[in-house]
């Protein structure tokens, strides 16, 4: 009985009881790919949450989720984001470049509205404003 007292006092500080073998892994324990989330904790890359079903100008399906973005300036096109892999490429309606003072320091995106059966996206990083938009479920060009 006090061997197993003893035991179990000192084991936890000789075995991590997240990975026993141990071997490297993250703080969880975990191992795997790396994703979005888990690569880049920086600013470069807002998110957005994404609720509507919709597409792209390529016809791609976006599901509703959670979506990093960024702006291409030699494409002119949004890239929705999930881990490595571009979802869709959103068509720019317009570009503004902002003043000094009305520049952005933390890259932003948002949803702000839904019209049209178009879902318009706006992107702020530094001094540029991205104007973007996606199609709603069921109201494709012809």
């Amino acid at each position: 009985m006090l061997e197993n007292f003893l035991f179990q006092i000192v084991m936890p500080f000789l075995v991590n009881p997240a990975d026993p073998k141990q071997e490297e892994a993250y703080t969880s324990g975990l191992k795997g790919d790396k994703n979005f989330y888990l690569e880049d904790l920086s600013t470069d890359y807002p998110s957005i949450t994404f609720d509507t079903l919709a597409y792209d100008s390529e016809f791609n399906y976006i599901e509703p989720g959670i979506y990093a973005v960024d702006f291409t300036l030699e494409t002119k096109q949004l890239l929705l984001l999930q881990g490595q892999q571009i979802k869709a490429k959103c068509p720019v309606i317009q570009i503004i470049r902002l003043n000094d003072e009305q520049g952005v320091s933390v890259p932003t995106a948002e949803i702000v509205l839904h019209k049209n059966n178009k879902v318009f996206i706006i992107y702020k990083k530094k001094n540029l404003e991205v104007h973007g938009f996606l199609y709603k479920a069921g109201s494709l060009p012809d």
